[in-house]
C-alpha cells in the first residue's frame, strides 16, 4: 500500500470586507478554538473530568508586506458593522487534486503592530483580530461554524449549543 502524503498549503488569498490583498499579505495564523474548562472532582470519582465552560475568544493574526491603510481606517471603529474576513486557500497532496480551504470570520481588529522601517525592505505590519462568527469550510463541507451573538457552535454538522438556546428561549 502506497504511503499517504499530508496536504500542503499550495496558495491563499485574503480578502479584508471583500477587498483581496494578493501578494500582500506574508502569513495568516488560523484562529485556535479552544474550550475554557474547569475540573470537577467529586465524591466518588477518582479522576476529574473538564466540565465545558464555554470558549476562549476567536482570534487570529495577519502579517502583510506593507501597510495596508484599509487595516488601519478600520481600527477601533465601532460604529461600523463588522469586518468580514475570508481566506480562501487551496491544500494539495502530492499528485493529489486541490481542494479548497476556506476560513470565514467576521470580527474586529483588536491589534495593529507596525513592523521595522528599514530601507529596502519590507515594511509592513501585523494586525490581530477577534471575531465573533467563525467558520471553516473543507472542501465545500462545512466543519465548524461558530456564531457567538447567535449561540450557536457546530462541529461537523452537530450544533452543539442547540438545546441550551431552546431552553432559554433563543
Amino acid at each position: 500500500m502506497p504511503m499517504a502524503l499530508p496536504r500542503v498549503l499550495r496558495n491563499y488569498q485574503m480578502f479584508i470586507d471583500g477587498q483581496g490583498f494578493a501578494g500582500r499579505v506574508d502569513a495568516v495564523t488560523m484562529p485556535a478554538l479552544e474550550l475554557v474548562t474547569e475540573e470537577h472532582r467529586a465524591g466518588g470519582m477518582d479522576v476529574p473530568v473538564d466540565l465545558d465552560m464555554g470558549m476562549n475568544p476567536i482570534r487570529f493574526q495577519l502579517t502583510m508586506a506593507e501597510h495596508i491603510e484599509a487595516v488601519y481606517r478600520s481600527f477601533g471603529v465601532l460604529s461600523a458593522p463588522p469586518i468580514s474576513f475570508v481566506l480562501r486557500s487551496g491544500v494539495q497532496a502530492q499528485g493529489g487534486p486541490v481542494e479548497p480551504v476556506t476560513m470565514t470570520c467576521i470580527g474586529r481588529f483588536r491589534s495593529i503592530t507596525p513592523g521595522e522601517s528599514t530601507l529596502a525592505t519590507k515594511n509592513g505590519h501585523t494586525a490581530e483580530a477577534t471575531c465573533n462568527y467563525y467558520r471553516l469550510d473543507i472542501n465545500g463541507s462545512t466543519v465548524v461554524e461558530i456564531d457567538v451573538v447567535n449561540m450557536k457552535r457546530l462541529i461537523d454538522g452537530v450544533d452543539q449549543l442547540a438545546e441550551q438556546r431552546g431552553a432559554i428561549g433563543l
